[in-house]
């Protein structure tokens, strides 16, 4: 009977080497990871805001009018096409609608002007607007806006 002594083998140079090699690994999966999560997230927003933000949109347009003029007009226009890359918006056949009765109840509480318009025009194109600006500082900004046929009716 004789009594076996174990010996402790010195660690592998190679082994050690592999270990810091491991964790390069797996932080290069978990950021590739991250990059394509994120990827697919920004584009599932856009087309989801592509097809949804211009109901919000003409919705929340036709709301601000409504409120800002005292319900004296409204607005109505055919189509509204957003892009959020380019910053562009497109409204088609916009009308702003003058409500004569309530306008004729402020009138004479003498709570608003003495003029009425009717405003339409074919198109409005807004260029270079600024989404995350109207997002963060609820503020609208844009560098161009171009009419096309505006004819304006005092009513």
């Amino acid at each position: 009977m004789g009594i076996e002594l174990a010996c402790m083998e010195e660690p592998h140079p190679e082994a050690e080497k592999s270990k810091p090699r491991r964790i390069r690994k797996i932080l290069r999966y978990l950021l590739l990871t991250g990059i394509f999560l994120l990827l697919s997230g920004a584009t599932i927003l856009y087309f989801a805001f592509e097809k949804y933000g211009e109901n919000i949109l003409r919705k929340y347009l036709q709301e601000k009018v409504v409120l800002a003029s005292d319900s004296i007009y409204h607005a109505d226009f055919s189509e509204l096409h957003l892009n959020i890359l380019t910053g562009k918006i497109t409204i088609d056949s916009f009308s702003l609608i003058p409500d004569t009765a309530r306008y004729a109840k402020l009138l004479e509480r003498k709570e608003t002007s003495r003029a009425l318009y009717r405003i339409t025009f074919d198109e409005l194109l807004i260029d270079k607007l600024r989404f995350w600006q109207i997002w963060n500082d609820r503020r609208i900004n844009f560098r161009r806006m171009s009419l096309t046929k505006t004819p304006i009716t005092i009513v």
